[in-house]
């Protein structure tokens, strides 16, 4: 009897740690598949709201370019003299004395050997680029410079028989019969400039210009 107790007691010491065991296993298995699913949920939060981030972000930016498109444009105010240049409000540079060596450097190395018929777009990107400037408010003919080489810090010389050019003169002339345009050109210490080298004996760019007697103005800075 009392082997057969002691049997019995050996039996159910083996077992127990088993039951035990397996009870443990479970509870961890059961533990772990429930991480798992919070982890693949918390995931599935993040992801969700990275879309939604991404979708506030992209309508932000459609009300925005929405705003910018239908915002109207103010228009720009320009003198009358700007009325061939008005695309853009730059205010226009003047000129100076210390800039007349690089004014004439420049109309000498653009210069052609010969006349074609664009003086004052010549004489005009002299001036842009001595002045780092393309707002000049410059006219379409060479006649009508006058005012905006007074913008541009020129003034206006009187006109004498004795008269001598001074190196960066500008000289504007009227039409002739041979241009509607007029001319327009500039001294640079030895001969008279403009989209060529002119090399005449005086003012007068031509013969027409000297046989009809053009009107012309000097301008000095």
């Amino acid at each position: 009897m009392l082997q057969l107790m002691n049997s019995l007691k050996n039996l159910f010491r083996s077992k127990t740690p088993v039951s035990e065991n397996k009870t443990q296993d479970k509870i961890r298995d059961k533990t772990n598949i429930q991480t798992k699913d919070a982890a693949r949920i918390l995931l599935q939060t993040d992801d969700m709201i990275s879309s939604l981030d991404l979708m506030s972000i992209n309508a932000s930016q459609k009300v925005i370019r929405a705003d910018q498109k239908n915002t109207p444009k103010e228009p720009l105010k320009t003198p009358i003299f700007q009325s061939y240049n008005a695309k853009t409000n730059e205010t226009a540079k003047t000129m100076n004395k210390d800039q007349i060596d690089q004014f004439i450097l420049i109309l000498n190395q653009q210069a052609e050997q010969k006349s074609t018929a664009h003086c004052a777009t010549y004489v005009r990107k002299a001036i842009q680029k001595t002045i780092h400037s393309n707002n000049i408010g410059h006219p379409r003919s060479a006649k009508d410079y006058a005012p905006c080489l007074l913008k541009l810090g020129f003034n206006k010389q009187e006109k004498t028989t004795g008269y001598v050019p001074q190196k960066g003169d500008i000289v504007v002339f009227q039409a002739s019969s041979k241009s509607n345009n007029g001319h327009i050109q500039v001294y640079n210490g030895q001969t008279w400039v403009s989209d060529f080298l002119q090399h005449n004996k005086d003012i007068y760019p031509g013969p027409s210009y000297r046989e009809e007697k053009i009107a012309y103005e000097i301008f000095r800075l």
